[in-house]
């Protein structure tokens, strides 16, 4: 007699077992990383990134602290950090080997030196059952799984087990592309994972998407379009050719335990567009453009998009923007708060491109935007940009309005010079009402808009800085 679904699939959680070679998805296995947990080895796969350093991304099955024994293969770390810096949240060197503490479930980086920098991402998910009801085809397990694509309708749940991968396949030439010439003079094709109108989708249970096989621009890994109560908790993205987990017009939706680490140009993290009621948690991202978008790519009559929670998120921002509203703004936003999250990186240039940011190129009005409790570990360039101005993003003639954003309680690392800028486009669209409050660098407040590196252009106005 078989077993039944739901307890197979609870014994795969309690470990998982190292891949096969032949069953590694994206680059292989790491030749840098080794890791071991509760006295076995644990594999690591080797990940492709922006920066091109040695990177490995292990997955680790538990609900409760762990402790693990990291090796960096033939080289001797001279430094070792653990990000972000959380209590419960450390590293002890013994020799060649490294004691990773954590304290539970999240996205943990280590970044160790040695010649040069080496980076291991470890995620932490605790073990989750698959719902009762579950269509056949929605349900993959351990293993590879080569899939054109899925489609989800009403009260339907995809389930990916924690050592299930999903790789997409490349478009057939049957398949008709959405758009047949982007910007880049790319096809696009239907997103791997999709809902159009439908109510009560989800996809759950921690399981990988590889998506190294698909040219650029080809597929969104995940999008919903008008959708109602969507919930994505535990999804792992590698190698994106475009945005990771979209929203277009969806009202009431959670995303949770959403990593991704994708190298190619425009592999957004999560992208909330015209978007009512949602909440990003708990997810980490790493991709070459924006970590946490909101946007309204669509004007009027399409919804305004409001009421967006992103908390406990951390990103390692490679080239855009980490946090923030960005560009496509052709509709009204508002009451959007950023809380609790880490910045462990950001090597964004200047321009659009900083770690927190709010940018009008259309003609839709920002308002009660808040940037709270966030912890900046590293700045290459500027910490804030809000501005109002065409891009090539933009596609209204009218420009809009920033009216009411606050940064409150800005912890920046020490060496860390903040530079906070504010240009509005003229005197009838300005940026207006932006308070800065409890602003710190290596643990002391920044007292003034002067050191806080403040510069704004006679657009905008009624800005203030508070100790």
């Amino acid at each position: 007699m078989k077993a039944p679904l739901h307890l197979l699939t609870a014994l795969l959680l309690t470990v998982l077992p190292p891949l096969k070679a032949a069953d590694v998805p994206g680059r292989g296995l790491s030749a840098e990383w080794s890791v071991a947990w509760k006295g076995g080895g644990v594999s690591v796969l080797a990940v492709k990134t922006l920066r091109d350093e040695p990177t490995g991304l292990v997955r680790i099955a538990s609900g409760e602290a762990v402790s693990l024994e990291v090796t960096l293969r033939g080289r001797t770390p001279r430094s070792v950090d653990v990000l972000p810096r959380k209590p419960g949240a450390s590293s002890a060197v013994n020799g060649d080997e490294l004691l990773i503490s954590l304290p539970g479930p999240g996205t943990w980086t280590v970044v160790a030196k040695a010649n040069h920098e080496y980076v291991l991402h470890i995620v932490v998910q605790a073990p989750a059952k698959p719902p009762a009801i579950l269509r056949p085809e929605h349900f993959f397990g351990p293993g590879i799984h080569d899939v054109d694509t899925i489609s989800l309708r009403d009260g339907e749940a995809l389930w990916l087990d924690p050592a299930a991968v999903l790789r997409p396949r490349i478009p057939a030439a049957s398949e008709k592309p959405v758009v047949e010439k982007d910007w880049a003079g790319m096809k696009a094709w239907q997103p791997f994972i999709s809902a159009i109108g439908a109510k009560q989708v989800s996809i759950r249970g921690g399981g990988t998407i590889d998506l190294s096989g698909l040219p650029w621009h080809a597929r969104h890994a995940a999008a919903f379009c008008r959708c109602k109560n969507v919930t994505v908790d535990g999804l792992t993205i590698i190698d994106a050719p475009t945005w990771g987990v979209a929203l277009f017009q969806c009202k009431t939706a959670l995303i949770r335990n959403v990593v991704n680490i994708s190298y190619r140009e425009n592999s957004d993290g999560i992208d909330l567009c015209n978007s009512r009621d949602v909440i990003v948690e708990d997810c980490f991202f790493r991709t070459n453009d924006d970590g946490v978008c909101v946007k309204t790519t669509a004007p009027p009559p399409a919804s305004i998009a409001e009421n967006i929670l992103v908390r406990r998120v951390t990103v390692w921002n490679e080239r855009a923007r980490a946090l923030g509203i960005t560009s496509e703004t052709r509709n009204d936003i508002r009451n959007v708060r950023f809380t609790d999250c880490d910045v462990i990186r950001d090597y964004s240039a200047d321009g659009e491109c900083c770690a927190l940011a709010v940018l009008v190129a259309d003609r839709g009005t920002m308002s009660d935007i808040v940037f709270e409790q966030i912890r900046i570990e590293h700045c290459q360039n500027t910490l804030a940009t809000l501005w109002i101005r065409p891009d090539v993003w933009g596609k209204d003639r009218q420009r809009g309005h920033v009216n009411g954003v606050r940064f409150d309680q800005i912890e920046l690392a020490a060496g860390i010079q903040p530079r906070i800028r504010l240009e509005g486009f003229d005197d009838q669209h300005r940026i207006e009402s932006v308070r800065i409050s409890g602003l710190h660098r290596g643990g002391k407040p920044i007292p003034d808009a002067s050191a806080a590196g403040v510069a704004a252009n006679d657009f905008a106005s009624g800005i203030a800085v508070e100790p």
